[in-house]
């Protein structure tokens, strides 16, 4: 088909054409006037200890653990009541809009909340921080026990290290250069297991471990939604697709009734 022949099949089904496009705008225009705006707002959290402690004995979380605990509904119901929204939402419509993501740093969580109404959206984030951040301190601090143990068993069998080369250099006195330096090198690793040792321990004891709020939900000053103008730029350009794509098949099945 040629440009000329392609003008000539609009024109004559221009009425079909034209129906097609008001009508995707039409469309368009009313699904933007009815639809109610949606918001969503974000509450940035983080697993942490103290400042004064090491933090690199906590152990990381994946950010999986806590999307699996988005689809619990005992977590659900939790963060419901946490925002205050008892009776007033279901467990399956927070869940269809709420979600977490993983923010860069360690043990650090992003979750967001969409609502049809701001100051819920806001209640719902920070909701979803507080209740995600108790239970994932509790995971945290459910390993901290066994790595503990772990650091233990490394310490005695670094202790056992320590005597014997404290020993093996009485016992050749100056004949072996190197005995001093293995026995300063194995104590170090002692004394650092014992340090670690010590946080770890430190760790579990109440309140050292806990989630804080880096970054609360503020109140959503815009919507997610597109707005009623972009609503209408899409039912244009859809108008304008389907009306000649209407006109087209007009002709095509004219020609076939020929």
């Amino acid at each position: 088909m040629t440009v000329d022949q392609f003008w000539r099949v609009l024109a004559r089904n221009a009425k079909i054409g034209a129906a097609v496009f008001f009508a995707c705008v039409l469309g368009a225009v009313v699904l933007g006037v009815t639809s109610p705006p949606l918001y969503k707002a974000a509450t940035l959290f983080q697993i942490q200890a103290p400042t004064d402690y090491p933090t690199f004995d906590i152990p990381l979380l994946d950010v999986s653990v806590l999307q699996a605990w988005l689809g619990q509904a005992d977590v659900l119901a939790r963060i419901i009541d946490a925002g205050g929204l008892h009776g007033q939402l279901t467990t399956g419509q927070l869940q269809a809009s709420i979600g977490v993501t993983a923010a860069g740093g360690p043990n650090t969580f992003e979750v967001t909340a969409a609502s049809f109404s701001q100051a819920r959206a806001q209640r719902l984030a920070d909701a979803g921080a507080d209740v995600l951040g108790t239970r994932a301190v509790d995971v945290v601090k459910s390993e901290l026990p066994p790595m503990a143990q772990g650091v233990q068993d490394m310490l005695a069998r670094a202790g056992a290290l320590v005597l014997a080369e404290r020993n093996a250099g009485r016992q050749v006195g100056s004949a072996d250069a190197f005995a001093s330096l293995r026995y300063q090198a194995v104590s170090k690793v002692y004394r650092n297991l014992q340090a670690r040792l010590m946080v770890l321990r430190l760790l579990q004891t109440q309140g050292t471990v806990r989630a804080r709020i880096l970054i609360p939900a503020g109140v959503p000053a815009a919507p997610a939604t597109p707005g009623r103008a972009l609503y209408g730029l899409f039912g244009i350009v859809a108008g304008v697709i389907l009306g000649v794509t209407g006109a087209l098949v007009a002709e095509a099945v004219r020609g076939a009734h020929i």
